[in-house]
């Protein structure tokens, strides 16, 4: 399961200052950006049902906090980082069934488990690392918004700088 918050640090403190006008702009930005850093997951989700990318979803937690999360499915962590070799057992009466008219293998079906001495460990699967791509893929928008911020904030406070250019340092 994958869970990826993003939160501001100093949030409370950062609304406070700078007004509800300016906190709904930021946190409406950051809304969106979250959304597409979800999209980009979903796009690098390995497919084959399409239940992992349907479980993958962004949602906001509170003011400034959002989450990427993924729901439903128990097997996102082994796609995302793989699994070693291992051990199939049935969780069905017929799930290891093979008819003899199929196979010439010497096994007696159904088989109890896949694995030595039997036969070989189920290989697992190989890391897809589709959530760390979807973040990689994401920087530009991330560090736009990073880039964005400061000004929006700096310019949106109540007792803070106003304008942009920075006081005068002093001189004639």
């Amino acid at each position: 399961m994958i869970k990826l918050v993003i939160e501001m640090s100093g949030a409370k403190e950062i609304a406070d200052a700078i007004g509800k006008d300016k906190t709904a702009e930021i946190d409406k930005r950051l809304g969106a950006l979250v959304s597409k850093i979800a999209k980009q997951i979903k796009e690098n989700a390995p497919v084959r049902s399409g239940k992992l990318r349907k479980s993958i979803s962004s949602r906001k937690v509170s003011v400034l906090e959002y989450a990427v999360q993924e729901t439903g499915v128990g097997y996102g962590p082994y796609q995302r980082w793989g699994s070693q070799p291992h051990y199939i057992f049935p969780s069905r009466a017929k799930a290891l069934m093979t008819p003899p008219t199929y196979t010439k293998s010497p096994l007696q079906h159904p088989l109890n488990y896949v694995g030595p001495p039997m036969t070989r460990l189920h290989p697992g699967p190989k890391a897809t690392y589709y959530v760390e791509f979807g973040l990689m893929e994401s920087e530009s928008k991330i560090q736009f918004f990073v880039n964005w911020l400061p000004e929006t904030v700096f310019l949106g406070m109540k007792n803070g700088v106003s304008g942009r250019s920075a006081p005068d340092a002093g001189g004639a």
